[in-house]
């Protein structure tokens, strides 16, 4: 902004699952997802979200381990291109307190070595095996501390 603080990019609210001049007047969408091309990271989709203005790429899965790779060099080409633009590109859930956050979603599946759904459980239950329910478990258990994966550290000036 004029103030020296930052702003976010003026774009028309509630233009949500667009990509295109209206939802995206500098292009990043589409320069982000070339570059990704380019260096050949996996992107599935990429679009507007809901408030002023956020974006959302999807990754499409792998092995965790490599995966989390891609995950931060897309992060990083990410927020070198929008630098390009003049634009400062954050990962953060919350950087504007009177807009509305953003998420980080998170898909987990497990095969065994014969490759079944180790999820997979009877109808009872939902559906859900007893290894489903202990991940679960886990999940929960450990809530505060997994906050450490999805909340950014990054400071906004």
């Amino acid at each position: 902004g004029d103030d020296g603080r930052w702003s976010p990019v003026k774009v028309p609210g509630s233009i949500v699952y667009q990509t295109g001049p209206i939802a995206d007047p500098h292009g990043l969408i589409d320069d982000i997802l070339a570059a990704a091309v380019t260096a050949e990271l996996p992107v599935e989709a990429a679009h507007t979200e809901y408030d002023v203005p956020q974006l959302e790429f999807a990754l499409e899965y792998g092995p965790a381990l490599g995966h989390v790779d891609e995950i931060v060099v897309f992060k990083l080409m990410a927020q070198e291109i929008a630098r390009t633009k003049g634009i400062h590109l954050t990962f953060l859930g919350k950087p504007f307190s009177d807009l509305g956050g953003s998420g980080l979603h998170v898909n987990l599946s497990m095969r065994d070595s014969s490759g079944a759904n180790v999820f997979d459980g009877p109808g009872l239950d939902y559906g859900l095996s007893d290894t489903a329910r202990w991940v679960i478990g886990g999940l929960l258990a450990h809530h505060e501390a997994l906050s450490a994966i999805d909340a950014e550290n990054e400071a906004v000036a």
